[in-house]
Parts: C-alpha cells; sequence; structure tokens
C-alpha cells in the first residue's frame, strides 16, 4: 500500500484519526463499519440517500489493477461517468469510497467514482492513485441517473 500506516503515529495524526470518526463514523455507523472492516482509519460520508442500502448490500472491496485514465482533478463523479457514457457496454460505472494513507499513517476513506473496464478486467482511475476501491457497480438504470446528475461542463 501507498504510504501504508506505521505503527507509531504522531499526536497530531491521532488526533485526526479521533476526530475524523467522532464527525462522520455516527453519520452511517453500518456503512462506516463496513469500510473500517476492511482497512484505514476513518471514512469522510455525505448522506448517503438510497446508495447507503446498494453499498451494504452490494458492495466489493478491489485493490486493483488500476490504470490511469483521463480525467479532470477532485471531479472524479464527472469522470467516470463520462467514461461510462461514451462505452456503457465496456465501462462500468462503480461509486463508493476510496482509502488513501497519507505521509502521517491516517488511512481515509473518501466518497470516489470510478470506470471498471471490462475488457481489460481492470480500474479506470481518473484523478489519482488510490490504495483500496470499496464500491458497487451500478446498474445501467443507476448509472444513467448518476451520470445525469454530472453532465455539465
Amino acid at each position: 500500500m501507498t504510504g501504508s500506516p506505521t505503527s507509531e503515529r504522531t499526536p497530531a495524526a491521532v488526533q485526526r484519526i479521533v476526530w475524523l470518526q467522532e464527525r462522520y463514523g455516527a453519520q452511517h455507523p453500518d456503512v462506516h463499519e463496513k469500510l473500517l472492516a476492511a482497512g484505514g482509519d476513518a471514512a469522510v460520508m455525505s448522506p448517503l440517500g438510497w446508495f447507503e442500502e446498494a453499498f451494504l448490500t452490494r458492495a466489493v472491496v478491489s485493490s486493483g489493477p488500476a490504470r490511469s485514465g483521463r480525467g479532470r482533478n477532485s471531479d472524479c463523479h464527472r469522470n467516470a461517468s463520462k467514461y461510462h457514457r461514451q462505452n456503457p457496454a465496456r465501462y462500468e460505472l462503480v461509486t463508493g469510497f476510496a482509502l488513501n494513507w497519507d505521509p502521517d499513517g491516517v488511512g481515509c476513506w473518501r466518497p470516489h467514482s470510478w470506470a471498471f473496464d471490462t475488457k481489460k478486467g481492470e480500474i479506470v482511475e481518473t484523478t489519482v492513485p488510490r490504495d483500496l476501491y470499496y464500491g458497487v457497480t451500478l446498474t445501467p438504470d443507476e448509472a444513467d441517473v448518476f451520470a445525469s446528475d454530472y453532465d455539465h461542463d
């Protein structure tokens, strides 16, 4: 894992973990628990709506393989949607969370979307490399609704 956790963390890293867990852990406790069981120390979440049930019942963990794809920085939902829209038979739209370890050894899950190349059997990462992915492959109808939310320039 990139920037994997260290056995000794700085007081600032421990304080950050505690703050993240207190801030986000109670919002969706079942999702939070599922994410932390897969790795990491905390998860950043926003209201999940219908996605909470989908995540709890359909999410899959993957560490790759992943290749770098085209996309705008910090615009993963739109980027992944564009891959799917351009070739839905080849690119599945996957949304959920991605884990990264920071230099202080804190592993944090953040909302993230990516495309899955069914031809090559690999994740298409359109922003920055991630250490672990945990997401739901959207059905064609779900993907259409999701992508329509991000159809903008």
